[in-house]
């Protein structure tokens, strides 16, 4: 392997052919090798006004970026195209134990500008990212990826932003666990056509909006595990605006102002359904579970089972709306001490509601 000392940075199995440094007058190294490393780097304040900081593209798989430290406004960019040479398909690759501070954009972004093929089997671990001024610290259009062990603290929109928001395009396999994510608009979003994610052990803290968020963006997430995670002290811990057959259980949601809440308040025909709502502990919520008052969209087939509702206001709220609101069970749950009510709302006629501990209606 060849090793460089390129002006900031040590790069390791790369030749100067690899290196674009000026592929525009905002980028700061843009890197086209396969199997190299870029370690003991202070890339600090290389790249302004929105460039890229560092960038991976057509061709650069199996590449390590490790304990390196990026401060300014560049970011570390997975699988974005050059220009005349092929969408990258870039895998086996490994963003690890680097310090990010201050950017514009992103952190990292992987497969960017909305790709199509995009970036996959890589893993994003063990970072430490601060301060992201205008949108997201991890933005994830690339499938089969391991987010895990990262602390995020303090992003104008998402902490961790998986899909590309784009109807159509289905991303799948991802996971997502042990991250540390506070101070964000959002702790944890999907969007578009994810097929496949799990997301556990994580802890979301002191969000603006939602700890983790289904968006109606584009698409509908389907086949996901949210477990084990904790959401406390944003105004809603899981926002569903839209996923299917998927499995919420083992979390603790606390001193929230919702814990879930499942549905979207208008037109559009996106769905809440076939999900399990199991083992959940819900402490000091304003509502634990709410589905709102949806006007078209259907909130139906979910099974509500063994979660806690501990010191909370309406524990339950689930209310009628026009879009289908069938096969709702509500089963082998406790309530302690409700300041309103257990469950509360609109109780349908097809709904299961039986073996409940402290049920108490409004």
């Amino acid at each position: 392997a060849v090793s460089i000392e390129h002006t900031f940075c040590r790069l390791i199995g790369v030749t100067i052919a690899d290196i674009r440094p000026t592929v525009n007058t905002i980028n700061g190294v843009w890197i086209l090798a396969s199997d190299f490393s870029m370690t003991q780097c202070d890339l600090t304040a290389m790249a302004t006004g929105g460039g890229l900081g560092f960038v991976m593209s057509t061709g650069a798989s199996r590449a390590r970026i490790y304990d390196n430290y990026f401060f300014g406004w560049g970011w570390c960019d997975v699988g974005r195209p050059e220009v005349g040479n092929p969408l990258p398909n870039i895998t086996d690759w490994m963003v690890s134990n680097n310090l990010f501070r201050q950017s514009g954009f992103w952190h990292v972004v992987v497969a960017g500008s909305g790709l199509a093929t995009g970036s996959r089997r890589g893993v994003i671990s063990d970072n430490v990212m601060q301060f992201v001024e205008i949108q997201h610290a991890i933005y994830c259009q690339g499938g089969e990826v391991s987010i895990t062990g990262n602390v995020i603290d303090n992003c104008l929109q998402q902490g961790i932003r998986l899909g590309a928001g784009m109807t159509g395009i289905g991303r799948h396999n991802y996971v997502v666990s042990g991250n540390v994510v506070s101070n964000c608009a959002d702790g944890i979003a999907i969007y578009g056509n994810i097929d496949g994610a799990v997301i556990t052990g994580n802890t979301v803290k002191t969000c603006t909006a939602k700890g983790f968020a289904s968006s109606i963006a584009a698409g509908q997430p389907t086949n996901i595990l949210l477990t084990n995670n904790i959401f406390a002290n944003n105004p809603t811990g899981a926002d569903i605006e839209t996923m299917a057959d998927a499995i919420i259980e083992n979390n603790i949601f606390v001193t929230n102002s919702t814990g879930i809440h499942l549905g979207f308040s208008g037109a559009g025909g996106t769905h809440a359904v076939r999900l399990l709502i199991k083992g959940n502990r819900f402490d000091g919520e304003v509502a634990g579970l709410f589905a709102g008052q949806i006007t078209m969209n259907s909130v139906a087939n979910i099974d509500i089972v063994d979660n806690q509702f501990l010191n909370g206001g309406r524990c339950i709220n689930l209310l009628g709306g026009v879009g289908d609101r069938s096969g709702v069970n509500i089963i082998g749950n406790k309530f302690v001490t409700p300041s309103v009510a257990a469950i509360a709302g609109t109780i349908e006629a097809d709904y299961v509601v039986r073996d409940n501990i402290g049920f108490v209606t409004e």
